[in-house]
Protein backbone atom coordinates (compact mmCIF):
# COMPACT_ATOMS: atom_id res chain seq x y z
CA UNK A 1 0.00 0.00 0.00
CA UNK A 2 1.49 3.27 -1.30
CA UNK A 3 1.64 6.46 1.11
CA UNK A 4 -1.66 8.25 -0.73
CA UNK A 5 -3.31 4.80 -0.17
CA UNK A 6 -2.47 4.43 3.32
CA UNK A 7 -3.58 7.94 4.14
CA UNK A 8 -6.93 7.69 2.97
CA UNK A 9 -7.55 4.51 4.48
CA UNK A 10 -6.17 6.07 7.81
CA UNK A 11 -8.37 9.11 7.11
CA UNK A 12 -11.68 6.66 6.51
CA UNK A 13 -10.76 4.76 9.70
CA UNK A 14 -10.26 7.83 11.76
CA UNK A 15 -13.53 9.56 10.24
CA UNK A 16 -16.14 7.00 10.54
CA UNK A 17 -14.98 6.05 14.28
CA UNK A 18 -18.36 6.07 17.04
CA UNK A 19 -17.81 5.73 20.53
CA UNK A 20 -19.28 2.67 22.02
CA UNK A 21 -22.72 3.42 23.72
CA UNK A 22 -24.92 1.73 26.49
CA UNK A 23 -28.37 1.85 27.61
CA UNK A 24 -28.56 3.53 31.19
CA UNK A 25 -31.87 3.40 31.49
CA UNK A 26 -34.11 1.72 28.61
CA UNK A 27 -36.97 3.59 30.00
CA UNK A 28 -36.42 6.72 29.49
CA UNK A 29 -33.60 5.72 26.30
CA UNK A 30 -30.58 7.70 27.97
CA UNK A 31 -27.50 6.59 27.15
CA UNK A 32 -23.65 7.09 28.15
CA UNK A 33 -20.89 6.70 25.79
CA UNK A 34 -18.13 4.74 26.78
CA UNK A 35 -14.40 5.99 25.63
CA UNK A 36 -11.60 5.33 26.96
CA UNK A 37 -9.45 8.64 27.09
CA UNK A 38 -6.20 6.79 25.93
CA UNK A 39 -7.29 5.26 23.13
CA UNK A 40 -8.77 8.53 22.08
CA UNK A 41 -5.67 10.29 22.83
CA UNK A 42 -3.67 8.08 21.34
CA UNK A 43 -6.27 7.87 18.15
CA UNK A 44 -5.71 12.00 18.71
CA UNK A 45 -2.35 11.96 18.14
CA UNK A 46 -2.09 9.68 15.35
CA UNK A 47 -4.34 11.42 13.44
CA UNK A 48 -2.23 15.31 13.99
CA UNK A 49 0.82 13.19 13.03
CA UNK A 50 -1.04 12.14 10.01
CA UNK A 51 -1.95 15.87 9.06
CA UNK A 52 1.57 16.71 9.42
CA UNK A 53 2.65 13.77 6.93
CA UNK A 54 -0.15 14.53 4.81
CA UNK A 55 1.01 18.31 4.14
CA UNK A 56 4.32 18.03 4.28
CA UNK A 57 4.39 14.64 1.13
CA UNK A 58 1.67 16.21 -1.03
CA UNK A 59 2.01 19.93 -0.57
CA UNK A 60 -1.45 20.35 0.45
CA UNK A 61 -3.59 22.09 3.56
CA UNK A 62 -4.08 19.46 6.18
CA UNK A 63 -7.68 18.76 7.31
CA UNK A 64 -9.07 22.03 9.07
CA UNK A 65 -11.67 19.79 11.49
CA UNK A 66 -10.13 18.57 14.22
CA UNK A 67 -10.89 14.73 15.26
CA UNK A 68 -11.08 15.38 18.95
CA UNK A 69 -11.30 18.28 21.55
CA UNK A 70 -10.18 16.81 24.24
Amino acid sequence: MNYLENAEHIEEMITSLKPAVIILDESTAQAEALISFSHMEQLSLLYKKHLRTRKRLLGRPALSTPLLHL
